[in-house]
């Protein structure tokens, strides 16, 4: 078969087959001459190699094998050749070309893309130990976006940060990835440790002069005691004085686990009674209270009737005369006792006077005179213009004022009375003057008495001879009882005329004075 258009020297040939080639030419003066020539062509077919792109975690093994089997294999990275085998493990991302070659030297080609995935950073101490009762907190550290942990190879639930409490010993892992792939992980060996086992015993009560050893046991452990020792065994003596201290020690073992315990040490003192009383003694009828101190336990001794046990340590009394009471103190210590008594004074009651009634001129002051206490307390207020805790209050009525008064002694005991004060608007008026006495013994008109003087105690009396001489003399007279009778220093004066000078207030009575005596 003639093939068209195929007129030159060279053929392209794509079919196998048997093919004759004709040339025709002039030879020496012109003839046409005509050569043919066959040859058979053969066609040896290409392998079909074909490769996928291929992702591997960062560190992991990969192989890259051809598809097809051939004569030769030439494996490339961009011009570099690699390998001439038929399988090739790449260590590098990139883009690797594989050539492959027929015996009879027909070749083909493809590429594939080799990718590493990175893989997180991840770091964990390789051992970790806890004391048993107490967690130990591992915290990772990682780039990584998801996180997951292991026990003894068995997932822990809900264990997905870079934080993990671990109370129970075993191999820990922690996992970490970029969002699932390409994990990294680390391991953790976690101890439990044994704590110590401290025990102080239970609280003690220690008498006077007892002492106790206290251990903390655990030998070859460091002790901390809170009064500042560091041995095993500390040895508390009672010395002597009252309380209670919490001592506290803190035992760590060589693992560096630590356990506490405390226990409270009392102290009793030697019992030193006392015996107080709420007054220095009692007023008839009233009663006193006595408490006793220094001790735990008391008992009481007195004349039974006379005392009440209000407590253990109180007592009231109301003993009828001066009556001494014993109190026996004592605490928990077997002998440690002491006794104390006291005597309960009773003491009668003050005689107490809040004076005479008296009178005021209306709109001026006048002072008060209470006696028989030490202390004194006056009412209404209103109208006591000073001295309201004194025995002479100042006080200025308005109208006529019972002033009561509250009058203690130096013993305690309360007495009450009172004074009248009324109101004066005509002074003068009250004071009836005399101009004879008649000392005759007969009680009528035997001595100088001035009726309504009792109104103004703050006085003074002057009486004369007809030569002015002072035969008496007296300041607040009709106050005491002392009166002028006709006598001079228990001498009787003749009858004669005397004067006498009266004063009170503002006033100033001068009158002459006859002493009549019958013969």
């Amino acid at each position: 078969m003639k093939i068209n258009g195929a007129t030159t020297a060279t053929l392209n040939i794509t079919q196998a087959g048997t093919y004759t080639i004709r040339a025709t030419g002039s030879v020496g003066g012109g003839s046409e001459c005509t050569v043919e020539e066959m040859a058979t062509v053969i066609v040896n077919p290409k392998l079909n190699v074909s490769l996928n792109d291929t992702t591997a975690c960062e560190g992991a093994s990969i192989t890259l094998t051809s598809n097809v089997t051939a004569f030769r294999y030439t494996w490339k990275l961009g011009a570099e050749v690699l390998a001439n085998t038929k399988s090739y493990v790449p260590t590098t991302a990139g883009v690797y070309t594989l050539e492959v070659e027929t015996q009879k030297g027909c070749k083909s080609s493809d590429q594939i893309n080799v990718v590493f995935s990175a893989r997180p950073a991840v770091s964990i101490p390789s051992t970790g130990q806890y004391c048993k009762g107490e967690v130990l907190t591992v915290d990772a550290q990682s780039n990584g976006t998801t996180f997951l942990w292991l026990r003894n190879n068995q997932s822990i639930p809900n264990s997905n940060t870079k934080s993990l409490a671990i109370s129970m010993p075993g191999t820990y892992i922690f996992e970490a990835t970029f969002s699932g792939a390409c994990p990294r992980r680390d391991t953790i060996v976690v101890s439990e440790r044994p704590v110590p086992l401290v025990n102080l015993g239970n609280d003690v009560t220690l008498c006077p002069k007892d002492s106790v050893v206290l251990d903390g046991s655990n030998a070859g452990a460091t002790y901390v005691w809170t009064n500042g020792q560091s041995s095993q065994k500390v040895t508390i003596k009672n010395a002597g004085i009252a309380g209670s201290i919490n001592l506290g020690l803190e035992v760590t073992n060589q693992f560096g686990c630590k356990a506490t315990d405390a226990v409270s040490i009392t102290s009793r003192p030697v019992v030193n009674a006392s015996l107080a009383a709420s007054a220095p003694g009692i007023c008839g009828g009233d009663s006193v209270t006595l408490t006793a101190s220094g001790g735990l336990v008391y008992a009481w001794e007195g004349p039974t009737g006379t005392f009440e046990l209000l407590s253990d340590e109180k007592i009231v009394v109301f003993p009828a005369t001066s009556t001494t009471y014993r109190v026996i103190a004592g605490d928990d210590c077997p002998g440690n006792r002491d006794t104390v008594s006291r005597e309960v004074k009773v003491f009668a009651l003050p005689v107490v006077s809040a004076g005479r009634d008296t009178c005021v001129i209306q709109g001026r002051s006048i002072k008060l005179k209470a006696t028989g206490g030490a202390f004194y307390t006056w009412k209404p207020n209103s109208t006591i213009i000073a001295g309201a805790n004194t025995s002479s209050p100042e006080v200025k009525p308005e109208s006529e004022t019972i002033y009561s008064v509250q009058i203690r002694d130096i013993n305690g005991c309360i007495q009450f009375d009172s004074v009248s004060v009324c109101i004066i608007e005509d002074p003068l008026s009250l004071i009836l003057q005399i101009d004879a006495i008649t000392p005759n013994g007969d009680g009528m008109n035997d001595a100088l008495e001035f009726i309504g003087l009792e109104a103004f105690p703050d006085n003074s009396l002057i009486v004369y001879n007809r030569w002015g001489n002072i035969v008496f003399e007296k300041n607040r007279y009709q106050q005491d009882g002392e009166l002028f009778d006709g006598t001079r220093n228990g001498e009787v004066l003749p009858p004669d005329t005397y004067y006498y000078v009266l004063k009170f207030d503002e006033f100033v009575f001068k009158q002459s004075l006859t002493i009549v005596r019958e013969k």
